[in-house]
């Protein structure tokens, strides 16, 4: 008996207990087709899902493929014809008037599959202990009320993922305008409304930042935290607590609240990011270099979105010579000489600065609200099946 269940089955007989393999195979795919005749009407289905399309089909649809290699065990639904490659099984309904295709899938979905991969440096499932996964089967009713359920859920899911990527796209969107683009001096949209608008010029680094070195005496018996910066702008996290004692002889320095803050050997990979009064008090190591702003030079977020353009990307990886990895480490001096496009007054840098951080804000927000529902889904599911323990 599955631990929720709806109002017209709760008085209803329990699930009939089965394995896996009693109503369903695991067929193998096939290898990749070849290239020269990929593109076409047909899904090519890896482990992860959708690969990419080719013009013939060996698998009807619609139809489940899993994991074999690499994501073992992650299952896909495919509406049409497909073709499965050979890192994955497709599945076979041995017995279509026990269950249904469609519960079959939600079913495959919850049995966690992955539990049943093979211990080797490729994850692999195991076919065999699969078949012998257990099982529980309601009433064809249920099974119908059961899908319909999950699948209003998944649209829902769909749609708010949607609209997350909608977001990000608006967001690109508005960044290309809102900076000048290769070989024009001023953007195509300015967000101070004043009658007469100067343009834009340019300026080095070093003429706008400055950097804080404020060096830290670590006491042995005292406890530190240290940041770190993600790459392709993904922010500011925090590390572990650690005693000072374990950190030694290692060259630390005070954070400061405010400041832009580059990850000198991802640099190149658009590791920049601003600190907050959350980091204020923790320490930084010398890959992590701080800039404060000049009297009056800079708002750091505008510099910091900036950087985190395609423009910025590519300057960032001018300063940072070397070749690919570790070795690109940012050079000081490549840094202070780059030139970076500024508005004429830090009002209107602030301007923009303040818009990429509200869309920023609706994006977290909406991607909350997405992980969210993943997550009251991931619960729902548990209570509409019955436990392979229980069964």
């Amino acid at each position: 008996m599955p631990t929720l269940r709806f109002p017209a089955f709760r008085d209803a007989a329990g699930w009939e207990a089965a394995s896996l393999g009693q109503i369903a195979r695991l067929e193998y795919g096939r290898s990749l087709p070849d290239a020269s005749r990929r593109g076409g009407p047909f899904p090519v289905v890896g482990s992860n899902g959708i690969v990419g399309y080719h013009s013939e089909s060996f698998v009807p649809g619609p139809a489940i493929v899993v994991g074999r290699k690499g994501s073992a065990g992650e299952v896909s639904w495919i509406d049409s014809a497909c073709y499965p490659i050979d890192t994955t099984y497709y599945v076979e309904n041995i017995a279509p008037s026990q269950v249904s295709i469609e519960f079959l899938y939600r079913l495959l979905q919850n049995a966690k599959l992955d539990q049943q991969s093979d211990p080797s440096a490729i994850p692999g499932l195991n076919r065999e202990r699969a078949y012998r996964q257990a099982v529980a089967i309601p009433s064809s009713t249920e099974q119908q009320r059961i899908t319909a359920c999950v699948s209003s859920l998944d649209a829902v899911i769909a749609a708010q993922g949607r609209k997350v990527e909608a977001l990000k796209t608006y967001k690109r969107g508005l960044i290309q305008q809102l900076f000048p683009r290769e070989g024009e001096v001023t953007p195509r949209l300015r967000l101070l409304k004043k009658k007469v608008i100067q343009e834009w010029t340019s300026a080095r680094f070093g003429d706008l930042l400055q950097k804080s070195s404020v060096a830290v005496d670590v006491e042995p018996a005292r406890t530190y935290r240290e940041i770190g910066i993600r790459s392709h702008g993904k922010g500011v996290f925090h590390k572990s607590p650690v005693a000072g004692g374990v950190l030694g002889e290692k060259r630390v320095f005070q954070v400061v609240e405010n400041a832009l803050v580059i990850n000198i050997v991802f640099a190149w990979e658009q590791a920049v990011a601003t600190t907050s009064v959350s980091e204020a008090g923790m320490i930084a190591s010398h890959r992590f270099p701080m800039f404060l702003p000049k009297s009056g030079a800079c708002d750091v977020r505008y510099v910091k979105a900036y950087l985190l353009t395609k423009a910025g990307k590519h300057k960032l990886g001018l300063a940072s010579p070397g070749g690919a990895g570790r070795n690109k480490t940012l050079d000081h001096k490549e840094l202070n000489d780059l030139r970076l496009p500024v508005p004429p007054s830090v009002e209107e840098q602030t301007a923009i600065a303040n818009c990429l951080a509200a869309i920023d804000a609706s994006i977290a927000l909406e991607v909350r609200k997405l992980n969210s529902l993943s997550q009251h889904k991931a619960g729902l599911m548990q209570q509409l099946f019955p436990s392979p323990r229980e069964i």
